[in-house]
């Protein structure tokens, strides 16, 4: 993987969660969306919870997560870049939960990331939506380039990785695009496992182009397609349901 060398890359500093979390993240590139905030409102913990972040970037999600549950147990994250990592770790210093929230600089391969007592309650993640050789508009941006395309490590790969870190009765969530389901649907189709998927639509007349998916490990039930969520109205503002996630810290409901 190409390094990027940290003095090169302006950063800005951004407020998200209707101003709950501030966060520091390179200024051009791949920057926090409403993909990583969706991703931890759909994630339950509890106060000892300890929860696996892979590929955590500027810390995004676990910094969400505990905003919206402040008596969240531990979030580890786990980034491979030097520069997103020293970000992410500024980022949890700036909103005050550096004991909460702790990201690494490691591959998400790396066997450092598994604790020697136990497994994590729950793994939460957002891997690369597309596949290496898809064909598709490239950024430029090799931040953004990384974050968006599979590179030596693919769809399975990340599922693998979460499967083994998470202790059984553990939750795996993650949000991703709805034509990789099959691809989910295949890796764990041998495992003991319930599946839950949430549609996230654009507005109310389209197909729903990413999912969040949760895997509960050994728990056999069956499977389970939720009501999901209308980001936009007619008029493109955001749906009340979204406002309500995106800007007031509500939890996403699996019921």
């Amino acid at each position: 993987m190409t390094e990027i060398n940290i003095q090169t890359v302006d950063v800005t500093e951004d407020q998200i969660l209707g101003g709950r979390v501030r966060l520091l993240q390179p200024s051009q590139g791949y920057r926090t969306a409403i993909d990583g905030i969706l991703l931890a409102a759909a994630v339950d913990a509890t106060p000892k919870s300890k929860i696996l972040d892979l590929g955590a970037g500027v810390g995004t999600v676990g910094l969400c997560l505990v905003a919206r549950q402040k008596n969240v147990g531990s979030i580890i994250g786990v980034e491979q870049n030097s520069h997103l990592c020293s970000l992410a770790r500024k980022n949890a210093l700036i909103n005050s939960v550096a004991e909460q929230v702790y990201v690494l600089e490691a591959d998400i391969r790396d066997q450092i990331i598994m604790p020697s007592d136990r497994l994590f309650d729950q793994v939460m993640m957002n891997p690369p939506y597309f596949k290496q050789n898809q064909i598709g508009r490239r950024s430029s941006n090799l931040l953004r380039q990384q974050a968006l395309y599979e590179n030596d490590l693919i769809l399975d790969d990340w599922l693998k990785i979460a499967w083994n870190c998470v202790k059984s009765n553990g939750i795996i969530t993650l949000i991703h695009l709805t034509h990789r389901l099959p691809d989910i649907f295949h890796f764990f189709d041998q495992k003991t496992c319930s599946i839950k998927v949430y549609p996230l639509w654009t507005n109310p007349h389209t197909q729903a182009k990413r999912l969040i998916i949760q895997i509960i490990k050994g728990r056999k039930s069956p499977f389970e397609i939720c009501r999901g969520l209308v980001l936009h109205q007619e008029n493109g503002h955001y749906s009340v349901a979204a406002e309500n996630i995106l800007r007031h810290a509500q939890p996403i409901s699996w019921k």
